[in-house]
């Protein structure tokens, strides 16, 4: 949230019950986005790929394209600007 606003990206919150790709498929329908893009933390994910289960099953299942971003923790992001100076 704290990303987006300081952005000045304009967003909507919806809360839902369900397997997570499955909802977030259906409200991007519902929507009518042009394009959804998701994290990959790649914590419970499906063996041998660096997806976690959402965003495989997301490129998968999704009828609205899907973009995946590698997700960047604090700590390594704050550690790599430190090497960089």
């Amino acid at each position: 949230v704290a990303l987006c606003t300081g952005a000045g990206v304009e967003f909507d919150t919806q809360l839902g019950q369900g397997e997570p790709a499955h909802l977030l498929a259906d409200i991007a329908e519902e929507e009518d986005c042009a394009l959804v893009i998701m994290g990959a933390r790649g914590k419970g994910g499906t063996p041998g790929t660096r997806l976690g289960s959402t965003a495989h099953a997301m490129l998968h299942d999704c009828r609205v394209p899907v973009t995946i971003v590698n997700a960047v923790e604090p700590e390594a992001d704050a550690d790599a600007q430190a090497d960089e100076e």
